[in-house]
């Protein structure tokens, strides 16, 4: 500031008094929300937030009609990508779409780390057990399945689980960082389910999508 001021700048510190501390603060109602908390989904992340282009096209296209056209075309749908580049924002964004037509039409969104917890609390191969009382979603969303796929348990019961869901004819979508085909100690059984349908890449944006983006989350 000085060198382009021509005038060194005066430094002020604030700080709030002890009495100003002790004022107990109250704290807002949480708002309980039956869709968003318990299915795991982001309310943020929707396909209107989303910045769509060359880079990601085929992507959001094809996301777009698995949400408003379930189990017909791409069962599973299959999004590779580096990170941050968007797949797990599309995830949301089916789901999202998904609850906001019919909010019976559940989608539910589960993490590797999620994926993981849950199969931890089960015991091995009781897939029957996994949904709990409400039964399965119509829309299951799993995020990094790259991130387990050195562990044979955890594989056998995720292919399991897929394998029952495709089979009910009930949406797949699934977001790694790298196609079946390239993901290191996949079991192949579960590789090949996962091919079972569309396989699409989301590619490095050029520099006007990236700024886009950056308004995108100014706005937000």
């Amino acid at each position: 500031l000085q060198d382009i001021l021509g005038a060194p700048p005066t430094i002020r510190f604030s700080y709030g008094t002890l009495r100003s501390r002790k004022k107990k603060k109250k704290k807002p109602a949480r708002k309980r929300s039956k869709a968003s908390v318990p299915l795991g989904l982001d309310p943020s992340r929707t396909f209107s937030h989303f910045i769509r282009a060359r880079s990601n096209g085929l992507a959001c296209s094809s996301a777009l009609d698995v949400a408003n056209n379930p189990s017909y075309k791409y069962n599973p749908l299959y999004i590779f990508s580096k990170r941050s580049l968007g797949k797990t924002h599309l995830l949301h964004a089916i789901g999202n779409e998904v609850m906001k037509k019919d909010p019976n039409k559940k989608a539910l969104y589960l993490s590797a780390e999620n994926i993981l917890s849950k199969f931890e609390k089960e015991a091995p191969y009781r897939v029957d057990r996994f949904w709990g009382e409400e039964g399965p979603p119509r829309f299951l969303l799993l995020d990094d399945i790259q991130a387990i796929a050195s562990l044979d348990k955890v594989q056998t019961e995720l292919l399991s689980l897929c394998s029952l869901f495709l089979e009910s004819k009930r949406q797949l979508v699934v977001a790694a960082s790298a196609p079946p085909g390239q993901i290191k100690n996949l079991l192949p059984q579960l590789r090949s389910r996962l091919e079972w349908g569309l396989i699409t890449e989301i590619k490095v944006p050029d520099q006007e999508t990236k700024m886009k983006v950056v308004h995108q989350k100014a706005k937000q």
